[in-house]
């Protein structure tokens, strides 16, 4: 289910003309895997 809302992010980022670099794809990543509220802490970490 995650696999498909990041599918749905980066296919709404590409028509909205935006540029998803790798490390913007690892942040998603992160975030997804999350349950709840994230800090930024926690994903630099």
């Amino acid at each position: 289910m995650k696999h498909a809302i990041k599918q749905k992010i980066l296919e709404q980022a590409r028509r909205d003309g935006v540029q998803v670099t790798a490390l913007r794809e690892q942040v998603l990543d992160i975030v997804l895997q999350q349950s709840g509220v994230i800090k930024a802490y926690n994903v630099l970490s």
